[in-house]
C-alpha cells in the first residue's frame, strides 16, 4: 500500500496575510530601532516583537503615523 503525499507550495491565504502584518511590523520596527538588522528580526519574530513592544509601551500612534507618512500624504 502506498500513501499519496501532498506537498502544498504557494500563499495560502492566511500566510499571505501573516507576510503583509510581519511586513508592516518590520516597517515600524525599523522606525522604533532605526537598524535594517531589528527591521529584519521583527519581521521574522513578529508576534514577539509586538509583546515586547507593548509591554515596555515602546510603539504608539505617532510612531505608526512616522512610520508610515508617505501613505498618510
Amino acid at each position: 500500500m502506498s500513501k499519496n503525499i501532498t506537498v502544498r507550495i504557494g500563499f495560502g491565504s492566511k500566510s499571505f496575510i501573516w507576510c503583509v502584518v510581519s511586513l508592516l511590523t518590520a516597517i515600524i520596527g525599523h522606525e522604533i530601532h532605526g537598524s535594517t538588522f531589528w527591521a529584519v528580526m521583527d519581521f521574522f519574530f513578529m508576534p514577539l516583537a509586538w509583546l515586547k513592544w507593548v509591554i515596555c509601551q515602546e510603539v504608539n500612534i505617532s510612531i505608526i503615523k512616522e512610520s508610515f507618512a508617505w501613505f498618510f500624504q
